[in-house]
């Protein structure tokens, strides 16, 4: 069955999912396992390629929906979509970053490197706040990347194969790079291919896709560092993305209701992660219990929610905000962000 007789309303349904989801894991246990000693074993061999697999699918899903509309390169269009872009994402990530510096997680150079998006190419990154660094650096490419995709697969190919050969050049030669922009820039291309170039087959697609996921598996094997943070492992990061976005927006499950909470994840998953850090560590020196049991059950039954529930009003409030902060930019207030 054509991917496109999917009704988009089940398809943004899947992304909502995929996104509230994605950014549980990554909040809920992947993070949160660091602020008790209660499980140690979480990080293990299963849950570090999950990891990978999750991040790259997040970022997928990013290049995915940046790539559902076409895009010129006229002085109007780069500058609305650049303006769009700013006020969504940078001034929230400023504030992060500010937070994580005052706390005392990486040094003063860090912080003007990842405020002037370098860290990802001139290291050290900052952590947790290195995803975001990332993505914004996708986000300055993508209109160029939209347009070749306008022009033909092959040229489309050719910019990404570039793109990546460059971003080799930095990781191998680079000072302090950052290797997971290259690991994870695969998964943003994909996305924004597919933006506008759905699976036809999706049946043969999602099947190549998962053997390929396979095979991209044993191959992380082979990671000399940490697979998260392995060239090994950029295989298993995109087609393990690209595999899991098939299964939840093919033919096949047609998510037509979502649970209010799902959408709520969805729309809290940016401060999500702009602000969990800060809180858990604030919870964790405000009280911790003494048995390892008490510590997970005092994070995940008071943490998580908090982190949600902040997460969700201050992203309501900012973009009922939003003018203001163009105000503050010396930028026009628009509508229409």
């Amino acid at each position: 069955m054509p991917a496109a007789s999917i009704k988009p309303q089940a398809r943004l349904h899947a992304l909502d999912l995929i996104r509230g989801l994605s950014m549980l894991y990554i909040v809920g246990f992947w993070h949160l396992f660091n602020y008790t000693k209660a499980y140690p074993g979480y990080f293990n061999p299963v849950t570090t390629r999950l990891t990978v697999v999750v991040l790259g699918l997040f970022t997928l899903v990013s290049g995915y929906l940046m790539g559902k509309k076409d895009m010129n390169l006229t002085g109007s269009s780069l500058q609305s979509y650049y303006r769009s872009r700013f006020l969504r994402i940078y001034p929230p990530f400023l504030a992060a970053l500010s937070i994580f510096f005052a706390m005392g997680a990486f040094k003063t150079g860090t912080l003007i490197k990842s405020a002037l998006l370098l860290a990802m190419f001139w290291g050290p990154t900052p952590p947790t706040l290195w995803f975001i660094t990332m993505i914004v650096c996708f986000y300055a490419i993508a209109p160029w990347m939209i347009h070749e995709r306008g022009q033909s697969a092959w040229r489309y190919l050719v910019l990404g194969l570039i793109i990546q050969l460059i971003l080799l050049a930095n990781v191998t030669l680079g000072s302090q790079p950052d290797v997971r922009i290259w690991m994870y820039f695969p998964c943003f291309a994909a996305g924004l291919y597919m933006g506008k170039h759905p699976v036809s087959r999706a049946g043969i697609g999602t099947t190549l896709a998962v053997l390929t996921f396979v095979g991209s598996i044993f191959l992380s094997v082979f990671a000399r560092d940490t697979v998260e943070q392995s060239l090994w492992s950029m295989p298993m990061a995109l087609f393990g993305a690209v595999t899991v976005f098939l299964l939840l927006t093919g033919p096949w499950l047609r998510i037509t209701r979502l649970p209010a909470v799902v959408t709520y994840l969805s729309t809290a998953s940016y401060f999500m992660y702009l602000t969990h850090r800060p809180v858990l560590v604030v919870l964790h020196r405000i009280y911790q219990p003494t048995s390892g049991p008490a510590q997970v059950a005092y994070l995940m039954l008071v943490g998580i929610p908090f982190i949600v529930w902040a997460a969700w009003h201050l992203q309501n409030q900012y973009d009922r905000h939003i003018d203001l902060v163009a105000r503050f930019f010396l930028l026009t207030p628009s509508k229409k962000i």
